[in-house]
């Protein structure tokens, strides 16, 4: 394994969707959500009413 291996994309919009949360940033965390790939988004956690 690389010393400096890429990170996942997926652990990018997460993290992205939960830094946006904690700051009440809501159009963030929307247009973070609608910007994952489908089989992402579409877990519960990601899932909002």
């Amino acid at each position: 394994m690389p010393l400096l291996a890429k990170p996942r994309l997926d652990d990018g919009y997460q993290w992205k969707v939960r830094v946006a949360l904690r700051a009440h940033e809501w159009g963030v965390r929307r247009k973070t959500i609608e910007a994952m790939p489908q089989t992402l988004a579409a877990l519960p956690e990601w899932t909002y009413c």
